[in-house]
């Protein structure tokens, strides 16, 4: 879910994506899209307007806030940012794997990138295909073309 020591880090954020058979980590993740900084906001919670008159602001409990994706209209993908997704989030950026993670945060995480896959699928269009491998290290770049299905090396 995150690449710590990626380039442009700070101005996107690259939908990593893998598959697996068992229950092993994945060796590899494939990325075919990033999704810009700027084209995501951050939302705080918002409230009915008759609960808004009725609680004062010094007692309302915040617990989660939304990170959404600005681009595809009506249809913008959002991650619900909990306690626990914050902290496993900031542990990450600090480069603590995967293995302390819990499975409803992986699940959370997976769903967000999925969802905005779904919204970003370019009919006849090239794309950079990202391909790396977790154990070694390494990265190849594929450009590839969906429909009709082409690559180039």
């Amino acid at each position: 879910f995150f690449e710590p020591d990626a380039v442009d880090a700070d101005s996107q954020l690259t939908l990593w994506q893998s598959h697996r058979y068992d229950v092993r980590a994945p060796a590899a993740f494939v990325a075919l899209h990033h999704e810009r900084a700027d084209a995501m906001t951050v939302e705080g919670p918002s409230l009915a307007p008759w609960v808004e008159r009725w609680l004062r602001p010094e007692l309302r409990r915040t617990e989660q806030f939304a990170l959404r994706t600005a681009d595809h209209g009506d249809q913008g993908s959002a991650l619900l940012v909990d306690r626990e997704l914050y902290l496993t989030l900031r542990d990450a950026a600090v480069g603590l794997g995967q293995s302390t993670w819990s499975r409803s945060v992986a699940r959370k995480v997976t769903r967000f990138v999925d969802d905005i896959h779904r919204h970003r699928q370019p009919p006849g269009a090239m794309v950079d295909l990202h391909i790396r491998n977790v154990d070694n290290n390494q990265m190849v770049r594929v450009r590839v073309q969906r429909d009709p299905a082409r690559y180039q090396l």
